[in-house]
């Protein structure tokens, strides 16, 4: 179900988002969301990946040192099976997606996902229409991102990091509100 993908989204960027998939379906450039709400869990899980326990067990300090022990509790928790690719250098609380912020989709074509970001057809890139589409709402499109391009990820935000915004307290706290019953 393409709902589930919709369901933790922060209303704001909900709205546009369906805008943005509605505009690039009459475009002819069918995109599918595969990601939307990712929990601080596999966030850790996925940042875990590539790294050696030492790494993670040091993280996991860092956490405590900056008064993050609900993400350092977490990070130590979701020691992942060993990986030799690194996928992300986003912890816990620091990917838009855990805010609801953040949608990942990839580009359809007839009935099977293009992962290749410079398939064109036509002459033209499904993602390169997600992307100009997705500016026009005024969201922000990893296609356009220069060090790492990210081209199936938008976010409501032009800040790359909640830390440009708020304190390791602050992203704890509102993590632990959103992902406990406490």
């Amino acid at each position: 179900m393409i709902e589930q993908y919709f369901e933790y989204l922060v209303p704001p960027f909900k709205s546009k988002v369906l805008e943005l998939l509605d505009t690039c379906d009459r475009l002819g450039y069918t995109m599918y969301p595969f990601c939307g709400y990712r929990s601080p869990q596999i966030q850790a899980l996925y940042w875990g990946k590539g790294r050696s326990e030492k790494d993670i067990c040091d993280k996991v300090e860092f956490l405590k040192a900056n008064h993050a022990p609900y993400l350092a509790e977490i990070l130590a928790a979701g020691i992942p099976e060993e990986s030799s690719k690194i996928i992300t250098s986003a912890l816990p609380g620091l990917s838009w997606h855990q805010w609801g912020e953040a949608l990942d989709c990839f580009w359809l074509v007839g009935e099977t996902p293009e992962w290749d970001i410079s398939k064109t057809i036509n002459g033209i890139s499904g993602y390169e229409i997600y992307a100009h589409e997705a500016l026009k709402l005024g969201l922000t499109a990893g296609y356009n991102w220069v060090e790492f391009k990210d081209a199936v990820h938008i976010q409501l935000t032009n800040i790359s990091s909640p830390l440009e915004k708020y304190s390791w307290k602050e992203i704890n706290d509102k993590m632990e509100m959103l992902y406990t019953n406490g």
